[in-house]
């Protein structure tokens, strides 16, 4: 699938102005290529597996955690990575490497004791 449709694709996408930082994640469906639907630029789409942990204890009593995936819950979005697969759609999601959750910076500075410059 990629190797025929990758070279086109890549030799299109190597030519896009990215600003610093931004990365791009193509991601293929898992169909024959001449099945695919088209290309989408995407967003990043979220997969709720239902995650939980447990607390266990081994065998002298020791507490240990195990996580525990449950059922898929996840909602396909409209414009997302994982939507456009789920449409055989090839999906081109531009992405950042900063993860920093701005917003919540203060709020943990606050929670450690610091002093938050207003």
């Amino acid at each position: 699938m990629a190797e025929t449709l990758a070279p086109k694709l890549l030799a299109q996408l190597v030519k896009a102005e990215l600003p610093p930082g931004t990365f791009l994640n193509v991601t293929f469906p898992r169909c024959a290529p001449a099945e695919v639907q088209g290309i989408e630029v995407t967003s990043q789409g979220k997969l709720d597996f239902g995650l939980e942990v447990q607390e266990r204890a081994d065998g002298r009593g020791f507490p240990y955690y195990w996580l525990r995936f449950g059922d898929r819950g996840t909602k396909f979005r409209e414009g997302t990575d994982l939507q456009a697969l789920k449409e055989d759609k090839i999906s081109v999601s531009p992405l950042k490497l900063d993860m920093t959750d701005y917003a919540a910076q203060d709020s943990i500075a606050r929670a450690l004791g610091f002093g938050v410059a207003d």
